[in-house]
C-alpha cells in the first residue's frame, strides 16, 4: 500500500473554510487575561475544607489557600488529624471542627469573601 506525502494537496471536493479568529486574521495576537470576577476572593482569602490532612491540608498549602480546615469524622482517624496539629507546616491545618456546620462559628469573624471588587 502506497502512503500519500505529507505535502500533498487535498482533494478538490475537500471543503475548506477560512478560520475567523486565527492569528493570520489579527496580525498582533495576544493572550488575554481572564475577566476579573465581581467578588474580591483569591486564594489567600479563601478556605479550604477536607477530612485529610496529608492530602487535603497539603493541597489547600501547596494552592496558596489562606485557610484549611480538617473535619473529624472523615477518612482520618483522630489520631492521624491530632498528629498533623504538631506535625509538619504544609499538613497542619489552621482549625478542626467535628461537623460542618461548625464552620459557621469559624465564619462569623471572617472578613466576607463576597466584596465587590475594586480592581
Amino acid at each position: 500500500m502506497r502512503s500519500s506525502p505529507a505535502s500533498a494537496s487535498p482533494p478538490s471536493s475537500a471543503p475548506t473554510s477560512t478560520p475567523t479568529n486565527s492569528a493570520a486574521a489579527n496580525p498582533t495576537p495576544r493572550p488575554s487575561a481572564p475577566p476579573s470576577p465581581p467578588w474580591a476572593w483569591t486564594p489567600p482569602t479563601s478556605w479550604f475544607v477536607g477530612d485529610k490532612p496529608w492530602r487535603d491540608t497539603a493541597a489547600a498549602h501547596a494552592g496558596g489557600v489562606g485557610t484549611a480546615v480538617v473535619v473529624r469524622g472523615g477518612s482520618a482517624d483522630d489520631a492521624e488529624i491530632d498528629a498533623a496539629l504538631t506535625g509538619p507546616p504544609e499538613r497542619r491545618p489552621a482549625h478542626v471542627i467535628d461537623e460542618m456546620h461548625d464552620l459557621l462559628g469559624l465564619w462569623a469573624g471572617a472578613p466576607l469573601p463576597l466584596t465587590p471588587s475594586t480592581t
